[in-house]
């Protein structure tokens, strides 16, 4: 009895190839989700190799050794630049700094007594999080209002030693 794996081997030059999932062999009629991302200043453009196309992600079927290489176009690279008072802002994925094209989740992070009332720049609303795709340089503030809430300090005498909470009471 002799167990048959298969191998997936892949060229990539400007880029990464993720695999889910992401083994070193896999089995005959094994499902492989592959999605190509291109670095810094590269975008996806064509598969080559035993794949044709350019649909991103995609899955195949693993049924013989591949050997699959990805192609990437130079694109321009710009710059989200986040403005807050209170709290802070998340970008995913992280780094203000993205080739175009790429889409990125910014999200309003508040602080205690803090709520985000709404968006102004290059994103409006009062949505959060939103997804914004990087078309050029973004400039996005997050307007707050204070909600009222102040901090309350407790005491609570158990026997035991002092806690803080996350939220610093």
């Amino acid at each position: 009895f002799k167990l048959i794996t298969y191998t997936i081997q892949v060229t990539s030059d400007n880029g990464s190839i993720i695999f889910d999932p992401d083994l070193p062999w896999y089995l005959p009629g094994t499902e492989v989700s592959i999605k190509a991302v291109g670095d810094l200043g590269y975008a996806f453009d064509a598969w080559g190799g035993d794949l044709s196309g350019n649909e991103n992600p995609m899955v195949l079927t693993v049924d013989n050794d591949l050997h699959l290489s990805a192609s990437y176009i130079t694109v321009p690279i710009y710059n989200v630049i986040t403005t807050v008072d209170h709290g802070s802002i998340s970008l995913d994925p992280p780094g203000g700094e993205y080739s175009e094209g790429v889409e990125v989740m910014v999200s309003y992070v508040k602080d205690f007594g803090y709520q985000l009332d709404e968006w102004s720049g290059d994103l409006s609303g009062s949505e959060n999080p939103q997804t914004i795709i990087v078309d050029a340089d973004k400039d996005i503030t997050a307007l707050t209002d204070f909600t009222g809430d102040a901090i309350t300090s407790y005491a609570i005498n158990c026997g035991g030693g002092a806690y803080e909470a996350s939220d610093g009471t």
